[in-house]
């Protein structure tokens, strides 16, 4: 059986698709690396991408969405998914706690709001994630969450910790992660490998 020709479309940033795109690449997975712009997603025509939103993957021409299926699918077409049952959860539990510590992410319109109610989820939600994810990356032994094995949860667990690191959350001090070693260690452990290392890389305007 050939190979499914793979097309993958997102924005130029990490977001929630540079996992997706580095589990492809760390694999030498052929696929089209799509990237559009804000504008051109909110002009793309009605259905071309059925729920309005990025990443989608497209398989011989089927389309589907859902950034964690997506990396699923990834993680498994690359080995960056473990077969084993216990493994496999492990890994799904960090990805769901990553979900989890995104999602929970206070929004306001109103500036001063916005600044006080993400000051007090750094201070007082975030944490209880983080604890368990450093406790989780301290009995894999490091440097990975399957100890010497990459999976598709450390490439997650590395673009939650770039979010921060980069500034792209307001109001959440860009070092706010720090005190937790061993998600730090991991994050580094991840930035060091080269297929991500070029992904972050500042691209030149064309």
């Amino acid at each position: 059986m050939s190979n499914p020709v793979l097309k993958l479309t997102y924005f130029s940033a990490w977001g929630r698709a540079g996992a997706i795109r580095a589990a492809f690449r760390i694999a030498g997975i052929e696929f089209q690396d799509a990237r559009v712009s804000f504008q051109e997603l909110k002009s793309a025509p009605a259905g071309e991408y059925p729920l309005g939103q990025l990443p989608v993957l497209s398989v011989d021409g089927k389309v589907f969405t859902q950034s964690g299926a997506i990396l699923r699918y990834a993680g498994k077409r690359s080995g960056l998914y473990p077969s084993d049952a216990i493994e496999a959860l492990r890994v799904d539990e960090v990805m769901s706690i990553a979900d989890d510590i995104l999602a929970s992410a206070p929004q306001d319109p109103d500036a001063a709001i916005k600044k006080t109610k993400r000051e007090a989820w750094v201070a007082e939600k975030v944490p209880k994630f983080l604890n368990l994810l450093d406790a989780r990356l301290k009995e894999s032994g490091g440097p990975y969450l399957l100890g010497t094995s990459l999976s598709i949860a450390d490439l997650i667990l590395f673009g939650l910790v770039h979010s921060v690191r980069t500034g792209n959350y307001d109001y959440v001090a860009t070092d706010a992660f720090d005190k937790w070693t061993h998600v730090v260690a991991t994050y580094e452990a991840v930035k060091a490998h080269p297929i991500v290392a070029a992904e972050i890389a500042p691209k030149a305007d064309h």
